[in-house]
């Protein structure tokens, strides 16, 4: 249920499964810690970041007082929590936690690591979120250099890695090394991922995202209709990635002055964050300000 989206019918079975564990386990087994991190990543992906921020901690807690010491459960689990700060935007709290998940990856972890690639990357997108581009640009890097190391050929982390060192191009205004970056992700994910898969609309979308910086208005419009295409097709109906999609195309006539036809984009979109996400998710708000400023052109 948590994959499809459909987080109202998950969170009674998390629940359920922490009840349990409570009876039969003790405090600080690993699966209790397990259980709970299930819950904390639901609220997480609902937005309900306060109710998903004790849950991480507890986690933690669990995992110093249970697992041996730099044990790759902790670095999962620190940057589930850096992640939920980074989503809020408190950087300085994130920053650390993500660079002990990296410690720990070094310390426990064969070189090369794919784990290590995640995190190092997660790394530069918070440096990039904070417009230190000099200071990610090296990791996403590194997260590929290993990612060609140690996956497969053509794997769809790659293709993820790839996209966001394009995002930093396309940040910086270098839209000439931005956009074969993009291609080859999307290449990547048309050979190894199947059809209509939801990491080719997000991909499409970012490319899509740079020809719409670039004024390329005609070469953006056609990847936004495939992006939604497929999530219409791959996910369950009235997933938040629709929305989002939804958005984004919709921002794309506000730049063409086409407000007639962005406003039922924009309310189709704020339709599905307030019933999937709730009325004060950051996503539900940020849509809500679109279609305001959409109405008053």
């Amino acid at each position: 249920y948590y994959s499809q989206g459909r987080y109202e019918a998950a969170e009674p079975l998390y629940q359920q499964a922490i009840d349990i564990a409570k009876v039969a386990l003790s405090p600080n087994h690993p699966h209790f810690a397990t259980y709970l991190n299930n819950l904390a990543n639901l609220y997480y992906s609902q937005g309900r970041y306060a109710a998903a921020e004790p849950l991480y901690q507890q986690v933690i807690a669990i995992d110093k007082t249970a697992l041996p010491e730099n044990h790759q459960s902790l670095a999962t689990h620190l940057h589930s929590l850096a992640a939920l700060y980074y989503s809020q935007g408190k950087y300085a709290a994130a920053e650390p936690l993500y660079k002990q998940t990296i410690d720990i990856d070094k310390t426990a972890l064969p070189g090369n690591h794919p784990s290590l690639a995640t995190h190092l990357h997660s790394l530069a997108l918070l440096y990039c979120s904070q417009g230190k581009y000099e200071t990610a640009e090296p990791l996403y890097q590194q997260a590929i250099a290993i990612d060609k190391a140690a996956l497969p050929e053509n794997h769809p982390s790659l293709a993820t890695h790839l996209n966001s060192l394009a995002e930093l191009h396309r940040s910086q205004g270098r839209y000439e090394a931005a956009e074969p970056l993009y291609q080859e992700a999307i290449e990547i994910d048309k050979i190894v991922l199947p059809e209509n898969h939801p990491y080719l609309a997000t991909h499409l979308n970012s490319l899509a995202g740079l020809y719409r910086s670039q004024g390329k208005y005609a070469a953006a419009e056609p990847l936004y209709k495939q992006a939604i295409e497929i999530v219409k097709e791959a996910l369950p109906p009235n997933h938040p990635y629709l929305a989002t999609l939804l958005n984004n195309q919709a921002l794309l006539y506000c730049s063409q002055g086409r407000y007639k036809a962005a406003e039922p984009l924009y309310q189709q979109a704020l339709d599905i964050f307030e019933e999937k996400l709730g009325e004060e998710h950051p996503h539900t708000i940020k849509v809500r300000k679109n279609l305001e400023r959409c109405r008053q052109q």
